[in-house]
């Protein structure tokens, strides 16, 4: 089914609708799932490397799926000011 099959009749739609949200509460719960194996296993000492490789990812995309949000704070960081440029 793509986005160029021929229109379905209503009720069609409203069974694929119905099946896409069973769906997506088995995925989201799945989801949750592994993003605490992998943090279980971060917290057990798993380097990213070893992360991607059980996951067929990179390390480098593992860490950017599963790891702490870009510029998001831990209870120990501090911001600090950017460097002003002398000219």
């Amino acid at each position: 089914m793509g986005r160029h099959a021929a229109r379905p009749a209503e009720q069609d739609i409203a069974t694929m609708l119905a099946a896409a949200a069973v769906l997506f509460r088995e995925v989201s719960r799945a989801q949750a799932d592994l993003d605490g194996y992998v943090h279980d296993a971060r917290d057990a000492g798993a380097s990213w490397q070893a992360v991607g490789e059980a996951l067929g990812l990179t390390a480098a995309v593992a860490r950017e799926r599963f790891g702490p949000a870009v510029g998001s704070l831990t209870a120990g960081s501090v911001l600090q000011p950017a460097p002003v440029l002398q000219r």
